[in-house]
């Protein structure tokens, strides 16, 4: 996973790095919203005999973007948010005692939803292919940080009936995508867009826990040039 991070990070540096020529840039507004399908995840508790895997329901995944376009290529820096609800968990493990095994969902047994935030703030490229056509299929790149957090709170008999709340700020983000964008006027660009993003290795995100996210994100949006 490691190795493969570091491709997609040298790949995005790649698209990065194209040189830009003053006198053909110009600059656009992007905004996106569309389905965050994120992957279960996993707690691993680096000394206890404990592990938790959410199962996650399909959730909201919004992103605005500012960049620059020359020719076929454009760089962008990419504020986003994605929030998803824990659809169903499993408790295995002995150091979780008379709740090894227990399996269902956080309403059905905690009577409380269970969920997974991300604030991500990436460096985006994109190769446009026929640019100059009507549509104009695309492959992107990014990379940068995350912030993630998770909510779970508990009935009065487990923890005091607190809400417990993970987060880890910083963590290295990458992502991969493909789209097509339809010019609907000289100005303004409609996108459809699929992405691939994760974030790796999240540390004290918890006590003694280290937590990777991942997800499939498919987003509509729209560019305004100016």
């Amino acid at each position: 996973m490691k190795k493969m991070s570091l491709m997609l990070a040298l790949l995005g540096a790649g698209i990065l790095s194209v040189p830009l020529r003053a006198s053909a840039v110009t600059p656009y507004v992007r905004t996106s919203c569309g389905i965050g399908l994120m992957n279960n995840v996993e707690y691993k508790f680096q000394t206890f005999d404990q592990v938790e895997t959410d199962e996650m329901d399909s959730g909201l995944a919004i992103e605005g973007a500012f960049g620059i376009k020359t020719g076929r290529f454009r760089v962008e820096a990419a504020v986003g948010y994605q929030s998803n609800k824990v659809g169903k968990f499993t408790y295995n493990g002995t150091d979780y005692g008379p709740f090894d095994g227990l399996t269902g969902s956080p309403e059905d047994i905690f009577n409380n939803k269970w969920t997974y935030s991300i604030q991500s703030y990436m460096v985006n490229g994109y190769v446009d292919f026929n640019d100059e056509c009507k549509i104009s299929p695309f492959l992107m790149a990014g990379i940068g940080i995350a912030n993630i957090q998770n909510k779970e709170r508990y009935p009065a008999v487990l923890v005091g009936g607190a809400t417990v709340k993970g987060t880890s700020n910083g963590v290295f983000a990458w992502q991969v995508g493909a789209g097509v964008g339809v010019k609907a006027s000289d100005a303004v660009t409609i996108d459809l867009a699929y992405r691939y993003f994760a974030a790796l290795d999240a540390e004290g995100f918890a006590a003694d826990r280290k937590v990777n996210v991942s997800s499939s994100n498919f987003l509509l949006g729209a560019r305004y040039s100016f």
